[in-house]
């Protein structure tokens, strides 16, 4: 249960467990230096791992809408066999895409660095840096992304 009134916004003090593992840390650290260095670490990872979640909350309805208006569709038999047959009369050489492709071409394309040109346009500063820092959303590596957002697809 929250706390309310006076003891609401009252800070502890550390207990002794708190203080046990602070010092245990300390210890493995070695020095204190270390253990900022890894306060920091840990920082950033969190960081990292919140500027994915905001990418991935920010781009994943606009891919359940093509799931569930396009992508699910086009598994069906009957659209694969009908694509097939337009394809063979147009005498045309085309593939009919899968999701993951369709989601690993999207990455490709916001994967490559805004040019400084095109930066130069934004005239918010606040939104200029947040151009520059954008990949830290799509995390380590581009096949990471892809596999993220599809597993965090629904099934279909």
């Amino acid at each position: 249960m929250a706390k309310r009134g006076k003891r609401a916004n009252k800070i502890k003090v550390p207990g002794e467990r708190t203080r046990q593992d602070i010092r245990r840390i300390l210890r493995k650290a070695g020095s204190l230096e270390k253990y900022y260095q890894w306060g920091r670490e840990e920082q950033e990872a969190i960081d990292r791992e919140r500027a994915q979640e905001d990418f991935d909350n920010d781009i994943l309805p606009g891919l359940v809408f093509m799931e569930e208006n396009f992508w699910k569709h086009q598994r069906s038999p009957k659209a694969k066999r009908i694509f097939k047959q337009r394809t063979r009369e147009q005498s045309r050489q085309e593939k009919l895409l899968t999701r993951e492709e369709i989601i690993r071409a999207t990455i490709n394309a916001l994967w490559k660095d805004p040019k400084e040109s095109d930066l130069a346009q934004i005239e918010d500063a606040t939104v200029r840096a947040a151009w520059k820092n954008w990949k830290r959303g799509l995390g380590q590596s581009k096949t990471a992304a892809v596999r993220r957002l599809i597993r965090k697809l629904p099934k279909g």
